[in-house]
């Protein structure tokens, strides 16, 4: 199966390189997730440089949690709606790696959709540089880090689980139509936003490996991305995707 839709009829996803009869590369989703990724960490760590460069932010607060995970949760909301037709608007390999495991992308997909989305987080952290700056020099460019007291592990399980949480949203979406189409932007970005509220102080809350390479990669900080902010996002997207899966199959019997 190619790309999906999840705002189709009906709201059950649709493929449009399985209904054009084609399995080689859908170049126009690729493109769809290389903007999209570009907009969300521009937004999302943006709001964190802005503030920290002109607002004198300093250790995130109440309010700044909360300006930081309205960012994130509203950009993808809007993402969803004008980019779900497209590419299924995923702009997180978790949530690609997903839904590639239960079937619903192809491999050549995945690949695109992974390259794309990596790429758009790097050329957002590169374009966020030179706008505006590198914020907290400690945490550059809105970058994930682990809170104080948080260790390795408890951030991977944190990251694991929010991950997880946000990936059975997006399956409920993407997958089945269980979510009305007018609802899936709603569903989706206030589920991110929800699980930024919570984990911004833990682990930052990147919930998606793209968001936090861009700024490591560019930043230098790459000490916890592997464990913390790649292998246990892509671990808990997977295992989102299957629960929603299994929940849902059983649900129909």
């Amino acid at each position: 199966m190619g790309v999906v839709n999840p705002l189709s009829e009906g709201g059950v996803m649709e493929s449009r390189a399985a209904s054009a009869g084609g399995t080689g590369a859908n170049v126009g989703a690729y493109l769809a997730e290389f903007v999209g990724t570009f907009l969300l960490v521009f937004m999302g760590t943006g709001t964190i440089v802005v503030g920290q460069e002109f607002l004198g932010w300093g250790k995130l607060g109440t309010l700044e949690i909360f300006a930081v995970a309205a960012a994130f949760g509203l950009t993808l909301m809007v993402l969803v709606y004008v980019l779900g037709p497209i590419s299924g608007a995923h702009v997180n390999p978790a949530v690609s790696f997903g839904m590639w495991s239960v079937g619903k992308l192809s491999l050549i997909d995945l690949i695109g959709y992974l390259i794309a989305q990596f790429l758009g987080a790097v050329v957002a952290s590169a374009v966020l540089m030179a706008a505006v700056g590198i914020g907290d020099e400690t945490v550059p460019l809105g970058g994930t880090a682990l809170g104080d007291g948080v260790a390795q592990a408890s951030g991977m399980f944190i990251e694991f689980i929010l991950t997880l949480i946000l990936v059975f949203a997006v399956a409920a979406v993407l997958m089945n139509g269980t979510v009305d189409k007018f609802a899936s932007g709603l569903t989706i970005g206030f589920t991110l936003l929800l699980t930024q509220l919570w984990g911004i102080p833990m682990t930052g809350a990147s919930v998606n490996p793209a968001r936090s390479f861009g700024p490591a990669i560019l930043g230098g900080k790459l000490a916890d991305f592997w464990l913390v902010y790649l292998i246990a996002p892509i671990v808990g997207g997977i295992v989102g995707a299957w629960v929603y899966k299994i929940v849902y199959e059983q649900g129909k019997k």
